[in-house]
């Protein structure tokens, strides 16, 4: 058994893992206000797309989510293929776990911007995906990938504030 206690000694109950502490801490971290913040503004036919359909699973990426540098652009929606090729919802002769990989030497060799950029890219895919086992497979990927490759400062906090709220609504 595991004892919850926040902020002293408390009567002896089994810890449900994500005390009070952890979600008050959600709170303070809110990933929307960084999604707003960071991701880049998109159009189409004049219209503002909202950064919540932005930031909710798809199939394309024509561009990158964030502001990376424009000479980065093009590696940055590479890197989206590859995510998508790695959860077989777009056809590839290679097997998914050479996407994978491909994808981890990329990030391994890039910038910081691009790094988040991935993130960002991974949390795209777990935001309302209709597929249970696709989830699974982005869930699994962002897992590598997240084991590599330390998101920037900037990130940390509400990449982390994100994976909580995950949790709880599993």
């Amino acid at each position: 058994f595991f004892f919850q206690a926040e902020d002293g000694i408390r009567d002896a109950q089994e810890s449900r893992g994500l005390g009070d502490v952890y979600k008050r801490q959600i709170r303070e971290l809110p990933y929307s206000e960084f999604f707003e913040l960071h991701v880049a503004t998109r159009t189409h036919w004049g219209k503002k797309i909202p950064v919540e359909k932005i930031m909710t699973y798809s199939k394309t990426l024509n561009e990158p989510i964030t502001n990376v540098p424009s000479n980065i652009e093009s590696l940055a929606t590479q890197t989206f293929k590859n995510i998508l090729s790695y959860c077989e919802e777009r056809k590839s002769s290679k097997p998914g776990y050479q996407h994978a990989m491909k994808l981890m030497k990329i990030a391994i060799e890039a910038s910081t911007e691009l790094r988040d950029e991935i993130y960002m890219q991974l949390v795209k895919q777990v935001r309302e995906n209709p597929s249970k086992d696709n989830a699974i497979k982005v869930w699994k990927l962002f897992s590598l990938y997240s084991s590599c490759i330390p998101p920037s400062e900037t990130l940390r906090d509400p990449l982390l504030n994100f994976l909580m709220l995950s949790l709880i609504h599993i």
